[in-house]
């Protein structure tokens, strides 16, 4: 009877992960849908939001497109 419950109990936590990871996908992908749709405003194209996603660099990228794609840079030295 014990293993039963215990069998029970297992099913009960492997469904509540299932449910709890669903929904943090669906958040994960809400973010990074409003994160591509924000750069497209921005720049005003999905080729160029799609580089920055992907952390592209191309010859003519603003200082402004590396940030995006690449984040503010740690502490250190800048030179230039």
């Amino acid at each position: 009877m014990e293993a039963i419950g215990f069998v029970l109990i297992l099913v009960g936590l492997a469904i509540a992960y299932w449910f709890v990871r669903r929904a943090r996908l669906k958040r994960e992908e809400e973010a990074r849908r409003l994160r591509r749709e924000g750069l497209i405003a921005k720049y005003g194209s999905a080729q160029i939001a799609d580089a920055i996603i992907a952390q592209k660099i191309w010859q003519r990228m603003t200082g402004e497109q590396l940030v995006d794609s690449w984040g503010r840079p740690a502490e250190g030295k800048v030179e230039g």
